[in-house]
């Protein structure tokens, strides 16, 4: 019984994403992640990979907000809420919530977290490579959550979020 599951355990293929040829990477993603997205009907909106694709992303559902005002309120946010959130901080705290508020510097998954307690939406995260969505909830809005993509692999630059938009099936677009 043993050497039967140790040979059904070598024979389960084990995808280590981390190691394949990039071509392969950004192709394996982009495909799992557009599976996700068409079985929801929706497609992704890019954004511009120029260091606020977080926040562009997330004020393209809303649009209510320009990406430097979300920045500056998630910075307040962040020195109003100092002891809940520095320790998280692996820098100048101060000089990290200044550079937030007026630099296209990279948000993450703290900043996720602040905008769906500031917007009071909930905030869904499409990644790719069969990993489920990342969930920021906001139990008591009433409004359908943000709905986002999360890239890893496909620009050179490194990490990237893109919105999305409900698919129109007349469109020729996949």
């Amino acid at each position: 019984k043993e050497k039967r599951q140790v040979e059904s355990n070598a024979n389960e293929e084990v995808i280590d994403y981390d190691n394949q040829p990039e071509t392969i990477r950004r192709r394996d993603e982009s495909l799992s992640i557009d599976k996700q997205l068409f079985q929801r009907g929706l497609k992704i909106h890019s954004i511009a990979s120029d260091g606020n694709c977080l926040f562009a992303s997330i004020i393209d559902q809303i649009s209510d907000l320009t990406v430097q005002e979300l920045r500056k309120i998630v910075a307040d946010y962040l020195r109003k809420n100092r002891n809940e959130y520095e320790p998280f901080i692996d820098t100048d705290y101060d000089v990290y919530c200044d550079k937030l508020s007026k630099e296209n510097v990279w948000g993450g998954q703290i900043e996720l977290e602040i905008c769906a307690k500031i917007l009071q939406r909930s905030i869904e995260i499409i990644q790719g490579n069969d990993n489920q969505p990342i969930k920021i909830d906001y139990p008591s809005s009433t409004k359908p959550p943000i709905v986002i993509t999360y890239h890893r692999y496909l620009y050179a630059n490194g990490e990237h979020y893109n919105s999305t938009k409900e698919k129109d099936y007349d469109d020729d677009d996949s």
